[in-house]
């Protein structure tokens, strides 16, 4: 994995990154808090800088990687509206691309899942509700819900 933390990057060394940091994840899913039958998506590889509590300046990456499923509101309906549940995880690298630290939010989580179709429920119940399009579908733009007025 090459780096330039300073100049400009050229987008197929950017895209050849995301590859491999995409490859790397689905290869350490597990530890990583991601699921290994979902495809991961790199989303961000970021250089940053920290001040440890000892006062020094200390180098770093943070990383962002996500997953994505499309699911119904309510499976027990055949012809439920899908949303798309998303979750991924945050990492922390050090200067040498050790990670330090993981934050995540499992895709496949059955407690945020349930929580995310009671929301997308009470959603779909309120004045917001006709505004609202299908996973997949375009998204309605101000004109539109305006009607063009």
């Amino acid at each position: 994995l090459r780096l330039n933390v300073i100049g400009e990057e050229s987008e197929r060394e950017i895209s050849r990154r995301e590859k491999l940091i995409s490859q790397y994840a689905k290869e350490n899913a597990k530890a990583f808090g991601l699921s290994p039958h979902l495809p991961v998506e790199s989303v961000s590889f970021n250089p940053v800088q920290r001040t440890s509590p000892e006062g020094f300046v200390t180098f770093g990456f943070v990383a962002e990687l996500l997953q994505h499923k499309e699911v119904p509101i309510n499976p027990s309906l055949p012809k439920s509206p899908k949303f798309d549940f998303r979750g991924g995880s945050t990492i922390i690298l050090d200067h040498e691309c050790n990670v330090l630290y993981t934050l995540f939010k499992r895709v496949e989580n059955e407690r945020r899942l349930a929580e995310q179709r009671e929301f997308q429920g009470i959603v779909r119940r309120t004045a917001a509700g006709p505004y609202l399009t299908e996973a997949g579908q375009k998204a309605l733009t101000i004109s539109a819900i305006h009607r063009g007025y």
